[in-house]
């Protein structure tokens, strides 16, 4: 698995160590700011088709992504649901900045890890501190039933899982690991001849995404200049950060919080 997460940068030279720092550095980054995935209607000519961010068909899902990553830090409260394609919430400016060269290695992502990152951003400058998982959800009962007779069968002894299924579809914003959790949970087993890549490929496909986001500790504005004022170590080690104490106060300049999204 870690070699197939590194694979992209893997590098050859004389010294096995330097080999083996890159690769190392690589999957904390990608462990920290997530492993972006393109979900849906993956298969097609790319040449006539545009880049995720433009085609609804087509959806960005960020595996692993937390906050901080360094097992060490106990108190970042480290961890990662035990579930299917996995992906857990984290601070703004953690994984904005450990997205960075999403786009070198993935280029069909497009400009979606700055329509997630700029949607976050509010007049007053309180943007929230914490990036949660994007959620899916099939807002269309026809494609949700088509998704189901797909994904479980057509016959009459199909009945009751297809519709169990379908209630899963509709009945509000799921992430991938939700989704395989509640069917497990109701008895709900694929077709032997859809493998769960494909199911899910077809569930994003026909779902809606949304963007979500908590305040959890603060704003990151704040985060951002408590880290400038004190130093990384003084601010990350004093616990959790500050937040604003009432909202009546003058917000912070936009441009504090503009300049985490940028390269």
């Amino acid at each position: 698995m870690m070699d197939e997460l590194t694979a992209s940068v893997t590098t050859t030279t004389a010294n096995p160590l330097f080999n083996g720092h890159v690769k190392q550095m690589f999957l904390d980054n990608a462990l920290r700011g997530g492993v972006p995935m393109i979900l849906g209607d993956v298969d097609g000519d790319r040449a006539m088709r545009p880049d995720a961010d433009e085609d609804p068909s087509l959806k960005v899902y960020h595996t692993f992504s937390r906050i901080h990553g360094d097992l060490e830090r106990d108190y970042n409260a480290f961890s990662i649901d035990p579930t299917f394609f996995s992906q857990g919430p984290g601070n703004y400016r953690d994984v904005a900045q450990n997205r960075r060269m999403d786009v070198m290695f993935n280029p069909r992502m497009g400009a979606f890890d700055v329509k997630q990152f700029l949607s976050f951003i509010q007049a007053d400058g309180y943007e929230p501190l914490t990036v949660e998982a994007v959620t899916f959800k099939i807002e269309d009962n026809a494609k949700a039933s088509a998704v189901a007779e797909w994904a479980v069968g057509e016959g009459d002894g199909f009945k009751g899982p297809r519709e169990a299924l379908i209630g899963i579809l509709t009945g509000g914003s799921l992430r991938p690991g939700q989704l395989f959790q509640l069917m497990e949970d109701q008895e709900i087993n694929l077709h032997p001849h859809v493998k769960r890549e494909a199911f899910i490929d077809r569930f994003a496909a026909s779902s809606t995404m949304a963007y979500s986001a908590t305040f959890g500790d603060g704003y990151w504005a704040d985060h951002w200049e408590v880290r400038g004022s004190q130093g990384r170590e003084s601010s990350e080690l004093s616990g959790a950060v500050p937040s604003m104490p009432q909202r009546a106060n003058p917000p912070r300049p936009l441009v504090a919080s503009l300049t985490l999204v940028l390269p």
